[in-house]
């Protein structure tokens, strides 16, 4: 390699790494004027510190319910010491180290993202990925944890160490502890991984059940599961499948279907499906070595957060993998079958949200489905690829 390509392969790296630094001051920013999930984060950990334990899962008199397990109330409590101002800093801080861990993880899991050859295609995933972590910074929510949390997961199973491959496997069903949906990720995890990182799913299944009850005490530790349970079965009731910004799988068929008396079953049926369906062929796809186990993964990643039944725009972090995934085998700089069908999936996710069409575009936009028809081309078009990816 001579000076001058040395020099041009240095500075588009640099121009990434700039990228990535331009992304997080808006987020800096917008997280100071909106909060919305850190606000009930904070009002748990206050009342984690008081003991009232009765209060936890009931909504009244604080800013919305808690949906998260009894496991978060031992990592959130030290912010019931903080206040709100300082909370929202130091939450700014965890947001942003998680988010250098998710881009650090996913450069180790996609080596082409720190190459120089596909500027185009590098491009894409960086759109794509902008609107959710503004969000997330934007929400106080905690995705971008639970993304760079389940990569960094996906990276210890995939080591030759038994005790990464076991702390991969317990960080897994961690996030899974913390909010439910990552379950799928877990049972894909579980089937398609070696016996470490098996070992390292049922470990932490133990603890995050046991630990509230050495923590807390036997009684409030009843009190806790009891109320998250009650939560978790009566989530559509603040969050129904029709709201506006839910996109996903469960709120296209909501709004297709007219009858209300038989739409949670088709739902939870048709969602119940496809999620079997993707375990039992992606198992046998990972034991036939005829896919290769990181589009498998990103698949999963992706399926997480579709099947989901309260995906909004910050879960779409999820789908960034998917995006790598599919780039990687089939680039923009090259002709293949894929690349119109990813650039239409690229716009449809990314380029329809209110920030370029407006807010009442948007609002029409979202209504009628059309990021979630962006996230199911998306989807079947990586499926389409590794079904025909050929692993060497």
């Amino acid at each position: 390699m001579n000076p001058l390509q040395l020099w041009s392969k240095h500075m588009k790296m640099q121009l990434k790494i700039l990228l990535l630094l331009i992304l997080l001051i808006p987020c800096w920013l917008i997280s100071l004027r909106y909060n919305v999930d850190l606000k009930v984060l904070h009002h748990t950990a206050k009342l984690v510190l008081n003991q009232d334990y009765a209060h936890i899962y009931v909504a009244s008199g604080g800013p919305g319910r808690f949906f998260y397990g009894p496991i978060t109330l031992l990592g959130i409590g030290p912010l019931g010491t903080l206040t709100f101002d300082q909370a929202m800093w130091l939450w700014n801080v965890v947001q942003t180290i998680g988010f250098a861990i998710f881009c650090v993880c996913l450069w180790r899991l996609y080596p082409w993202l720190g190459r120089t050859e596909q500027p185009l295609s590098w491009l894409v995933v960086f759109i794509v990925a902008v609107n959710p972590i503004h969000n997330n910074f934007q929400s106080g929510n905690i995705q971008i944890l639970l993304a760079a949390a389940l990569c960094t997961a996906e990276l210890g199973s995939r080591s030759k160490k038994p005790s990464a491959q076991f702390m991969g496997g317990f960080l897994c069903l961690l996030c899974a502890a913390i909010k439910v949906y990552p379950a799928l990720l877990v049972a894909y995890t579980f089937l398609t991984k070696r016996n470490p990182v098996r070992w390292g799913i049922l470990a932490a299944l133990a603890i995050s059940v046991l630990l509230p009850f050495i923590g807390f005490g036997l009684q409030p530790g009843k009190i806790l599961f009891s109320g998250f349970i009650h939560n978790l079965f009566t989530y559509s009731a603040d969050n129904p499948y029709t709201i506006m910004d839910i996109l996903c799988l469960p709120s296209a068929l909501a709004r297709l279907v007219p009858d209300f008396t038989v739409k949670e079953t088709i739902i939870r049926t048709l969602t119940g499906l496809v999620a079997v369906w993707f375990l039992a062929w992606s198992t046998w796809k990972n034991r036939s070595s005829t896919a290769r186990s990181v589009d498998l993964w990103a698949l999963a990643m992706a399926l997480m957060a579709f099947l989901n039944p309260s995906s909004r725009p910050h879960y779409f972090i999820f789908f960034v993998p998917a995006f790598c995934s599919l780039l990687e085998v089939a680039p923009l700089e090259r002709r293949n079958p894929y690349r119109l069908a990813t650039l239409a999936s690229a716009i449809l996710i990314a380029l329809t949200v209110e920030g370029v069409v407006g807010r009442d575009f948007n609002n029409w936009l979202e209504w009628h489905s059309i990021p979630t028809l962006g996230i199911l081309v998306l989807i079947v078009t990586l499926f389409s690829s590794v079904t025909k990816t050929k692993v060497v």
